[in-house]
C-alpha cells in the first residue's frame, strides 16, 4: 500500500517538474530573443522632410548691420616670446581680437537666419573655407560654412599646430599639423552656432566656425553690415552672435520680391 501511494506521488509530479521546466525554457528563449531584438535593432532614423527650391521670381534680400555701442577695451598684445616662429610673425604686435568695433559697427559678428527656412531646400555647398593659422592666429577668426562643406585647414607657420575643435551638434576634432604649407579638410554635418576653434599648443589661439543647413550667413567687417540675397517672402528670425557680447534675435518680415531690414545694436555694459 505505502508502494502504491509513492508511485501515486512520483506520477503526481512528474508533469509539473516537466511543466516547470518548459515554462523555464519559454522564459529563457524569449529573453534571449528580445535581447537578441534589442541590440540588432537600427537606430531611429530622423524624420524626412519634403522640402521645396526656392522661387527666384519671388525672392527678395534681407540686410542690415551691427551696431556697438560704449567704450570699446583697449586691445591686448599677444605674448609670443616663448615660441620664437609666432613671435617673428610678420603681423607685429599681434592682438587678442575678441572685440573689434570701430565708429559704433561691430566686427566678427556671425548674422544667420535661425527660422523660416525648414521648408525650403539650396542647392549643395560648393568650394571650401579656409581656416588658416598665420603668424599663430587664426585667420579668419570667425567662419561661416554650410554643413556638409569642406573646411580646409591651413597652416602658413614654420611651427606645430593642432586644431582641436569644442562641439556639440558635431563630432569634436583634434589633429596635428607639424609642418608649414600643410592643408586638411574636413566637414561639420550638422548645423551649429557656434563651433569654437583652438589650439592646444599655443592657448591664445582661439577661433570660432558657423554652420548652417542653408547659405543665408554673414561675418561681419569693419563696416558691420550683412546681406542674404534670395529669400523667399516669409517672416524670420534673425539671429546675431558675438563671442563676447552674446546674442540677439529680430524679426523680418519679407514681402515677394521685396528687401528686410535686420538692426541689431550691442552694448559694451
Amino acid at each position: 500500500m505505502v508502494q502504491a501511494s509513492l508511485r501515486r506521488v512520483r506520477l503526481f509530479l512528474a508533469p509539473s517538474v516537466a511543466r516547470s521546466a518548459l515554462v523555464g525554457a519559454f522564459f529563457l528563449l524569449t529573453s534571449v530573443s528580445c535581447s537578441q531584438s534589442a541590440s540588432e535593432a537600427p537606430e531611429p532614423s530622423e524624420p524626412v522632410v519634403q522640402r521645396v527650391p526656392v522661387d527666384p521670381l519671388t525672392a527678395g534680400a534681407i540686410e542690415g548691420v551691427v551696431r556697438f555701442t560704449g567704450e570699446v577695451p583697449k586691445r591686448t598684445a599677444i605674448k609670443m616670446g616663448r615660441v620664437a616662429a609666432c613671435a617673428n610673425h610678420s603681423q607685429e604686435p599681434a592682438y587678442y581680437d575678441r572685440l573689434l568695433a570701430s565708429q559704433g559697427l561691430l566686427q566678427n559678428a556671425f548674422v544667420t537666419i535661425v527660422e523660416g527656412l525648414e521648408a525650403y531646400e539650396f542647392p549643395p555647398p560648393t568650394g571650401a573655407v579656409e581656416v588658416d593659422q598665420l603668424g599663430c592666429v587664426y585667420s579668419p577668426r570667425v567662419s561661416a560654412v554650410r554643413a556638409g562643406q569642406d573646411v580646409t585647414f591651413i597652416n602658413s607657420d614654420p611651427t606645430n599646430h593642432n586644431v582641436h575643435t569644442v562641439s556639440k551638434a558635431n563630432r569634436g576634432m583634434n589633429f596635428s599639423m607639424p609642418s608649414q604649407g600643410m592643408r586638411t579638410t574636413k566637414i561639420f554635418k550638422k548645423p551649429e552656432i557656434m563651433v569654437r576653434v583652438k589650439c592646444d599648443i599655443h592657448p591664445w589661439m582661439g577661433g570660432w566656425i558657423g554652420v548652417q543647413r542653408h547659405p543665408h550667413m554673414a561675418v561681419t567687417g569693419r563696416d558691420g553690415a550683412f546681406r542674404f540675397e534670395g529669400v523667399p517672402p516669409g517672416t524670420y528670425k534673425v539671429l546675431a552672435w558675438h563671442e563676447t557680447l552674446g546674442t540677439q534675435e529680430t524679426t523680418v518680415e519679407l514681402a515677394p520680391r521685396a528687401s528686410g531690414r535686420a538692426v541689431f545694436s550691442f552694448d559694451a555694459d
